[in-house]
């Protein structure tokens, strides 16, 4: 009776559940990481015919996975150099965001909400951003920092280089 249940055919149906967008070294970037991140993109962007917005959201994909890649680069690095954020430090570059955008924490955080972006999620962001600039500040020389995103690039260049990278986004169709 126990061997019947083993020579038992049975039908799974198989589901997708998610899918590699990137590889970053020993990182995995998903693809429902990346469609969360481009929402972030997606929300800032005039509404416009079907055309403009696949093609908007073609170029918010494509962004949100190379930034998945570099987020997942300077956090390996940022913790070989036992370099960490603090909520207290993520908590001030909010209150930062919101003084730029002339408002306060729980406005901003309402926007959020409204344009689909989970609290943690945004958190998530914010933090990999202040993890960045940390360890662009103890990287690069002062001399190379008076140009911020040229030297954020130079420093995810660098990094890059010395890890396998695939961005499977990017080399779509």
């Amino acid at each position: 009776m126990a061997l019947s249940l083993f020579l038992t055919s049975v039908t799974v149906d198989a589901k997708t559940v998610d899918r590699i967008a990137g590889i970053a070294g020993e990182h995995v970037v998903f693809l429902s990481d990346v469609r969360m991140r481009a929402r972030v993109y997606m929300a800032s962007q005039p509404d416009g015919d079907a055309l403009a917005r696949a093609r908007q959201e073609a170029k918010a994909m494509r962004a949100s996975c190379e930034d998945l890649i570099d987020e997942a680069l300077v956090a390996e690095e940022a913790e070989r150099r036992h370099l960490q954020v603090t909520e207290d430090e993520v908590s001030s570059a909010i209150d930062a965001v919101a003084r730029t955008n002339e408002t306060d924490r729980a406005s901003l955080m309402k926007m959020i909400r409204e344009r689909g972006i989970v609290e943690r999620d945004y958190r998530a962001m914010v933090r990999a951003r202040v993890l960045d600039g940390k360890l662009l500040a103890l990287v690069m020389p002062k001399d190379k920092r008076d140009d911020l995103e040229a030297a954020d690039k130079t420093m995810h260049d660098e990094l890059r280089a010395q890890v396998y990278v695939e961005d499977r986004i990017a080399s779509a169709p």
